[in-house]
Parts: C-alpha cells; structure tokens; sequence
C-alpha cells in the first residue's frame, strides 16, 4: 500500500496576522462541520471552509496559500450565522484573503508595512504630496504610480498563480485504484483559456452571490459597485481619446456619449457604494465583519464617486471656484485609490479570477453547480 508523508510546520505569527486582520473569532472554532454542510458554494468532495479553520488554527500558512478554497467563497456569511460557536468562518476566510494579497504583494516591506497607522500617514503624505506639487507634474505623476501599481500587481497576480497552480507542495487528495496506483484528485482537467472565460462570464454575471442565503442583498450592491466601475473606465477612456485627438480641451457635453456613459458609472457606483456602507453599518449579521482593510477601500472609493459627482454639479451651476476645490479632492483620492490598490481590497476580483479558473481546470469548482 503506497503511503506519503507531509512535513507540517506551523506558523505562528501567521495564526496572529490573521487575527489581526479580522480573524478574531478563529480560535472558537471547535470543528463540528456546520459551516461546510450550510454553505451553498463549497463542493461535496472535501467541502471548505471547515479545512480552513483547522488549517488556520495550527498555522498552517503554507497549505492555505495553495489552497483555492479561499477564493471561491464569496463571504456570504451563512457559514457565520450558522455557526453554533460564533467562530465566524467567512471572516476568517475574508482575513486569509486580504493576507494573501499582502504576501504576494511586491515589495514585501511596502505591503507589511500598510497596518493601521501606516495607512493614515500613507493618505496624509499623499495629501501633502499633491498640494505642493506643481500642477503642471499632475499628469506624470499619475502615469508613473499607474504604471508602478499596474507593475506590482501583475507581479502579485504571477506570483500568486504559480503559487497556487504548482503540484509540488500543494494539498491534494490521492484516491488508489484497483491497480494499487495512486491518482491525484487534483489533476488538470480543463484547458486554461476555457477555464478562465469561464471564470469571467461567473463573475460578470455575479451568480454566485445570488446563491447566498443570509446575504441576499449582496449581489445588487456589488454588481452595481463593479459596473459602475467599469462604465467609469470606458468613460475615462473615452475623454482622454477626446483629449489626444484635440476634441476634449473643453469640458464635454452632458448629451455626449462618453458623458453619459460616465454619468451613469458615476450613478451606479454611489448607489452601490451606499448600499454597501449601509448593510455594513446596519445589517453585521448577515454582511460579517469588516476591518480597516474594508473600510479604507470603501470609504475612499465613496469619496472618489461623491467628488466627482459634486464637481459635475458644481460645474453645471457654475460655481468655478468650488469646482476647482472639489476636482482637487478628486483627484487626491483617486491617486490614493491607484497608487495601493496592488495592497488593496481592490485587487480582490484579480486574484479570485484566478483562483476561479484553477479551481475549473482541476474540476473544483464545477462540483459546486447547482
């Protein structure tokens, strides 16, 4: 009979970093399985996130960041309200998330160092920052930390994917044949390109979060949140083709097109936006728990769709002055938003799509389906 054996060492200050990024409820977890047996998302075959607990519980960093489990919970918090312990798993596995980011995340310094305190004095030099940069640098500027955050998050992603994807190393069930030959469970199946439109199509349509049970709201308020982004990145796209052909050097229309696509990206991310901030605020037992890892990304995002809907009106009514005030603020936050989202909450769908489309080339997340 073929048997293996697997060194396991625990990591210690991880089980701390996880706590310490909103995983406080861990250690009441006693095991019992309710979370994987509630939980519409998790396969039958070796079901999550009841793995994850334990795997958490005894530090076992390593197996976890292999582990794409993570990624396919969408945190719609049923395993949470279930729980008859109050252990909390989809805050757990949201914490386990947010570290993975961290860790991938280049360089290992900059992304250790974005605790709470280094968060607030990372916005007040980006203040700083651009009040005394001459205008005139703006636009460089922003091109240069762009590209840097472009940089760093592939990196991130790349780094990720080999880490997830490789078969050395990774947590895998082996099942013997009538042969007596070991078969590793998670063998590639599907082709990666299949694999990832896949991936896209399910997390453009948000269908797994319309399985939630605790949660149902979840799936308006992010589809409105994500759409809204992407309407306003085609908009952005669209005036800066205006402004290199020379047709953008005044402010545009409200009937152009681009306008209007902007208009509504706008619309829909504060709608989004709102309904998040509200089922966060006042609806914790179905949403679960947020961190400042949450709330910074939520908050400056807001800030992003507030500004930039005042400084419309404000032009709209004429009001020079304070328009000029309010673009201002924009684009603060804006550049705060660009220059750590490679640290952010908002490299999240990058990093699930990947997870997505592993789980679909090993056949994982196809046992999922209704």
């Amino acid at each position: 009979m073929a048997t293996s054996t697997e060194y396991i060492v625990p990591d210690g200050s991880f089980v701390k970093q996880i706590i310490y990024l909103g995983g406080e409820s861990l250690k009441k977890c006693f095991q019992c399985g309710a979370c994987s047996v509630v939980c519409s998302l998790s396969p039958h075959k070796e079901p999550f996130p009841r793995k994850e607990m334990i795997w958490t519980q005894w530090g076992l960093k390593d197996r976890l960041l292999k582990d794409p489990d993570v990624w396919l919970c969408h945190n719609c918090n049923d395993c949470s309200t279930c729980c008859p312990r109050g252990a909390k798993p989809g805050d757990v596995l949201a914490a386990i998330r947010n570290y993975s980011i961290l860790h991938f995340a280049l360089p290992s310094f900059l992304s250790k160092s974005f605790s709470k305190l280094t968060y607030s004095l990372f916005i007040l030099a980006i203040f700083v920052l651009i009040y005394f940069l001459p205008i005139s640098y703006g636009p460089i500027t922003f091109i240069i930390v762009g590209g840097l955050a472009f940089i760093v998050t592939a990196i991130g992603m790349l780094r990720f994917w080999e880490n997830i994807s490789k078969p050395e190393g990774r947590p895998v069930s082996a099942r013997t044949d009538d042969n007596s030959r070991i078969e590793a469970v998670n063998k590639i199946k599907n082709g990666f390109l299949t694999s990832f439109i896949s991936s896209l199509v399910e997390i453009l349509k948000h269908s797994n979060f319309r399985r939630c049970g605790v949660d149902k709201g979840s799936d308006h308020a992010h589809l409105f949140t994500f759409y809204g982004f992407i309407f306003l990145v085609i908009s952005h796209l669209g005036d800066q083709i205006y402004s290199i052909t020379g047709a953008g050097l005044l402010s545009l229309p409200l009937t152009n097109p681009i306008k209007i696509i902007g208009n509504i990206g706008a619309l829909a991310l504060f709608y989004g936006l709102t309904l998040i901030i509200y089922r966060r605020l006042f609806k914790k037992r179905e949403v679960g728990g947020a961190t400042y890892f949450d709330w910074l990304f939520i908050v400056i995002f807001y800030l992003i769709a507030l500004t930039g809907i005042a400084t419309e009106l404000s032009r709209i009514v004429g009001a020079i002055d304070l328009v000029h005030r309010l673009y201002l603020v924009h684009l603060v936050v804006t550049f705060i938003l660009l220059a750590h989202a490679p640290f952010s909450k908002f490299a999240h769908p990058l990093y699930r799509t990947l997870a997505m489309t592993y789980a679909k080339q090993i056949g994982r997340e196809a046992e999922t389906e209704l």
